[in-house]
């Protein structure tokens, strides 16, 4: 007598940026007969095409267990805000146009919109510049920042409540003296501001803690190469407003790229080799750093060819990274790949569209 077949219970979960697909298998009785096992084929075929067929909005699994977002949102260098697919770099959607080389891209997940800075007018060169956002559904942009001034490089906190923003206080919108601002993302009322005691220092590149706390920005005297990282408590602004702790930065450090993910790390890139005039490119890499000591923690990846990442991202996690070249491709990096891999070119600023 042939013994009754015995089976577990088996969920195969199938995820994309939306519903979850589940399939159940809870037989505990004898095996299934011919007909149900063809039914339940058919089935099965057909969530996985159901599933397939979402395409861009697909997720990939990685080594580390965590799944890359599906979307990027990228500047091309024609100036458009697009929307692109993190699988293969296919542009989904165009949401806005107006940017330059100079704008920098962020996501506010919970309100569903991009933010990014473009030039007020057609004028090249330095000029004042303004904060825009634009649903990720596509729609009407609207302004962020105070008409007053010229504002750049927005950064949204994790827990999307304040945006980070540099302030140009000169006419022209460059290098004059600058500040860090915050204001509330939902309101357009007071802006707090951190002012560089030194006139002719530029900032650069904040990046908020995972506490949506703190911030790390660079700090430099403009047109000048080097960069002296701070802290800024943003609980403290009420007490004083200059207060700021400078943190170690390591000797080879390029250029500060942020918070790496969820971590009280920096990311940064790194020159691994420094090359004489004439010779072949040089080598830089993008590193995980300790802001206590200063000391590199880790070498996440190198771009080919000895390629300078100019814009670096991350996204929650910290364990996939956004880099652009400066010969405007995208690369995907993710923890588990032993190199990064190009997904668009013709970009020059882009940031992951986290999951909700």
């Amino acid at each position: 007598m042939t013994p009754r077949s015995r089976l577990g219970t088996r969920v195969t979960r199938l995820e994309a940026d939306g519903p979850v697909a589940k399939v159940e298998d809870r037989g505990h009785g004898r095996m299934s007969s011919p007909v149900a096992a063809t039914v339940t084929a058919v089935a099965l075929v057909v969530v996985f095409v159901g599933w397939a067929d979402r395409g861009e909005r697909e997720v990939a699994t990685q080594a580390s267990g965590s799944r890359m977002p599906a979307r990027i949102a990228a500047v091309k260098t024609d100036g458009r805000v697009v929307l692109l697919s993190s699988r293969n770099g296919r542009e989904l959607r165009t949401l806005a146009t107006g940017g330059d080389s100079k704008t920098t891209v962020t996501v506010m997940p919970n309100l569903g919109r991009v933010l990014f800075d473009r030039p007020r007018s057609s004028k090249r060169g330095c000029g004042p510049r303004e904060i825009v956002s634009v649903p990720l559904a596509g729609g009407r942009v609207g302004r962020v920042t105070p008409v007053a001034g010229s504002s750049a490089q927005p950064s949204v906190s994790p827990d999307g409540k304040k945006l980070a923003f540099v302030n140009y206080q000169g006419p022209a919108g460059c290098t004059q003296p600058q500040s860090l601002a915050i204001k509330d993302v939902n309101s357009s009322g007071s802006v707090q501001g951190w002012s560089a005691r030194d006139g002719r220092q530029c900032i650069s590149a904040p990046s908020w803690a995972p506490d949506s706390r703190n911030i790390v920005f660079g700090l430099f005297t403009c047109h000048e190469k080097g960069i002296a990282p701070h802290v800024l408590d943003t609980h403290a602004w009420g007490q004083d407003l200059t207060a700021t702790s400078s943190v170690p930065w390591p000797e080879a450090g390029v250029r500060l790229d942020g918070y790496a993910g969820a971590t009280n790390a920096f990311l940064a890139t790194e020159l691994l080799e420094k090359c004489p005039v004439g010779s072949p490119p040089c080598r830089y890499a993008v590193a995980v750093f300790d802001p206590a000591t200063g000391q590199r923690r880790r070498v996440l990846f190198e771009l080919p060819n000895g390629g300078f990442p100019q814009r670096v991202a991350t996204e929650r996690s910290g364990n996939h990274v956004l880099a652009v070249e400066t010969g405007d491709r995208l690369y995907t990096w993710s923890d588990g790949d032993m190199k990064p891999r190009k997904v668009a070119e013709d970009v020059v600023a882009a940031a992951w569209v986290p999951r909700r």
